[in-house]
């Protein structure tokens, strides 16, 4: 009799405790949800900075400062950073390869942003250089976004084609 009041005393303990992990699990799944749509909003926002790229252009056709072209690249270099981080984390909580590809995008971008706006005597010519991939780059993106409404809903095409397009912008 003392054996079977053990057995369903350890039996209450262990339902109690699969009970517990069960509820802790869903809870964990729900937060790395939560996560996951909160980095693909932030996400969304710093793609949105992307659509005024094409304003860097008219500024350089403008012959504006070269102070005024190097904050406005520079804040475009600021988004595309944000943008890299934001997908690597997304990358490593979903394992999914667009956010692999959306990271590089903003990698690139960032290199080539930081560098016109460090480069106080180039930072025109390299605009200028690159005017036509930048409004392609700003007019495609604005294109995804009105399609899309979020960065979720953009395949993994999409991506890889704007990954492409941010490489062959040329920094040098």
């Amino acid at each position: 009799m003392q054996k079977y009041k053990i057995l369903a005393a350890l039996l209450v303990v262990l339902l109690v405790y699969a009970s517990f992990a069960t509820w802790k699990w869903r809870e964990t799944e729900k937060s790395k949800d939560n996560a996951i749509n909160d980095l693909e909003e932030v996400a969304s926002s710093e793609m949105e900075c992307f659509e005024g790229s094409g304003i860097l252009v008219s500024l350089a056709e403008k012959n504006t400062s070269s102070p005024t072209l190097g904050s406005f690249s520079l804040m475009l270099a600021h988004c595309a950073y944000n943008l890299e981080s934001t997908a690597n984390s997304l990358y490593f909580l979903t394992n999914d390869p667009k956010y692999s590809d959306l990271a590089a995008f903003g990698s690139s971008l960032g290199i080539f942003f930081h560098r016109v706006g460090n480069n106080f005597f180039e930072s025109r010519e390299l605009v200028l250089k690159n005017k036509d991939r930048i409004s392609n780059l700003a007019l495609t993106i604005e294109n995804l976004m009105v399609e899309s409404k979020c960065l979720c809903d953009m395949t993994p095409e999409d991506i890889k084609k704007l990954r492409k397009m941010a490489e062959e912008i040329e920094g040098d």
